[in-house]
């Protein structure tokens, strides 16, 4: 996946696959890849929500979901992924955060 657009809408939930070694693989690349893949079908019909491409660095892969949305719509979403996120088994430093609306951007929340 490649980085949205700018017009793409703004950030509303992340699902932070962190590396703890600082180096990335490409089996932490093929994971992050194949939870994506997981979690597009439980997005729920609100917010124009999409993946739409990964953020990344040595530490962490964030899957992007991009949309439009109020601060209800991104708790929506976030209770729809984070079943899933919770059981995937993720390496230790991953995360969901909710950027929400009026200053709240950076929220993280399941961090382990």
């Amino acid at each position: 996946m490649n980085l949205p657009d700018e017009d793409s809408g703004r950030p509303l939930v992340a699902v932070r696959w962190g590396i703890p070694s600082g180096k990335r693989s490409q089996a932490d690349e093929d994971a992050a890849e194949e939870l994506a893949e997981e979690l597009a079908p439980l997005l729920p019909p609100v917010a124009n929500a999409e993946i739409l491409g990964f953020d990344d660095g040595n530490d962490r892969i964030d899957i992007l979901i991009r949309g439009e949305g109020t601060d209800e719509e991104i708790d929506q979403i976030y209770r729809a992924v984070a079943p899933l996120f919770r059981r995937y088994g993720c390496p230790s430093g991953y995360c969901l955060i909710r950027y929400y609306s009026g200053g709240a951007w950076g929220l993280a929340s399941d961090e382990v």
